[in-house]
């Protein structure tokens, strides 16, 4: 019995009542993300009209056994795969390839909220703003949306949601074995989706470190990157795809030999001012708040948001407040910047960095289809958020503004739950 006390007492020491807001979270979110679209969704060839989503097409190929688009997304379905064949020792997936890969959307989607609500605890000090926050970036619509059907964004969002709080963290301490654990994280990034180079952006971070022990920190984080990403690359594809090393190089640039590359993929007429401003348009506001099911493509705003009934008051509201929320970020950034603070500068460029090399890359590579990747990029909006309630590590905001602040995002988030709610779960369920 004494023992018992014990260990209940080394627990509670350890555990805190936010650790428990995390895992009801988690818990919420898995329920929500599994039962907003039916696994059916993922069988009918005609649902990748909606944002050209490839639940069918990885279902299909699962069944077919083929393997030429895996090289790609190696970790991801040699995950799916695993969660297949050992689905008799899991309650939670059917032995099926829709219930495998569907569960790796559902449990990353949930994890990655869990998450965010965790780092963003770290980072404001507080919970509700980490709760508000954590929950925009989960009902917003191109999380919702991957969360609860097949694909590979969410898994590898989760990744890099990992590797941005760990890059806040060597923010604040600069420690070399913390910048270690950033490079492993962004190594898993990249075997869950090798666009995830683009991760490279937040070792930003260093710069508001001193000179002292800067290249042990950068090459921390090169090796462990390397490491994981590289070394584990060529592991994972000669134990599950048996690929020689020789060839390990033309195998991992098979995308290359696909039809659509060169032609309507990574090409230079891409980069052209429409699908920038298309690829930025869905990344700012149609990743958050759905336009209805066909009007993702549009750049007419008003006229796309007019197609939902309850579009043009949440688009009104949603305008003013990221406008407002802008602004004072960039008082707050001016403000730290004339006092020598730099971190929240630091912050401030890595939501930039973030949002740009997204825009550029994915309007280069994929213009047609620009609602596919908006998910990747919502940690941008993260930042921002947690840097207009919560101020930065080295300043923070009054608490009485805090909580307003924070009761005006939770109002916000409460808006685009039932938005979403109503023009994409609703819809898609009864299909």
């Amino acid at each position: 019995m004494t023992m018992l006390k014990d260990l209940t007492a080394a627990w509670c020491r350890v555990l805190r009542p936010h650790h428990g807001i995390a895992l009801v979270l988690f818990l919420g979110m898995v329920l929500v993300y599994n039962n907003s679209v039916p696994g059916r969704f993922n069988t009918v060839y005609d649902n990748r009209r909606f944002f050209d989503s490839d639940g069918e097409f990885i279902t299909r190929q699962f069944n077919q056994g083929k393997t030429f688009t895996h090289n790609d997304h190696l970790l991801y379905h040699i995950l799916g795969r695993q969660l297949y064949d050992h689905a008799d020792l899991l309650p939670f997936v059917a032995p099926n390839p829709v219930s495998a890969h569907k569960a790796l959307s559902v449990v990353a989607g949930a994890l990655g909220i869990m998450l965010l609500f965790l780092f963003g605890r770290r980072f404001t000090g507080r919970s509700l703003p980490a709760l508000a926050a954590a929950l925009w970036i989960g009902g917003s619509a191109s999380y919702w949306f991957f969360a609860a059907t097949i694909d590979t964004y969410l898994p590898n969002l989760c990744a890099g949601i990992l590797a941005l709080g760990l890059a806040l963290k060597c923010l604040k301490d600069q420690k070399v074995s913390h910048y270690a654990w950033l490079g492993a994280a962004m190594g898993l990034a990249f075997l869950l989706r090798t666009d995830s180079f683009l991760l490279a952006s937040l070792i930003l971070v260093v710069a508001a470190g001193s000179r002292n022990r800067l290249l042990a920190r950068l090459a921390a984080c090169a090796a462990a990157g390397a490491l994981v990403s590289l070394a584990g690359y060529a592991l994972l594809a000669h134990v599950f795809y048996h690929v020689p090393p020789g060839e390990l190089i033309p195998w991992a640039l098979g995308h290359v030999n696909r039809p659509e590359t060169a032609k309507e993929w990574g090409v230079l007429t891409n980069l052209a001012p429409a699908n920038f401003r298309l690829a930025a348009l869905n990344q700012s506001l149609y990743g958050v708040i759905l336009p209805g099911l066909y009007n993702v493509r549009s750049t007419d705003v008003p006229s796309a948001m007019g197609s939902v009934r309850s579009g043009g008051p949440i688009l009104s509201t949603y305008l003013a407040f990221m406008a407002v929320m802008l602004a004072t970020v960039s008082v707050g950034v001016w403000r730290a910047a004339k006092n020598r603070t730099w971190s929240p500068a630091i912050l401030l460029a890595l939501a930039v960095a973030w949002f740009l090399s997204r825009t550029g890359f994915y309007a280069w590579w994929d213009p047609k289809d620009p609602f596919l990747f908006a998910v990747l990029s919502l940690p941008t909006l993260w930042l921002l958020l947690l840097l207009f309630m919560g101020g930065t590590p080295d300043e923070t905001v009054r608490p009485k503004r805090a909580n307003v602040r924070a009761g005006l995002v939770g109002v916000m988030a409460i808006l685009i739950w039932i938005h979403n709610f109503l023009a994409m779960v609703v819809p898609l369920r009864a299909l």
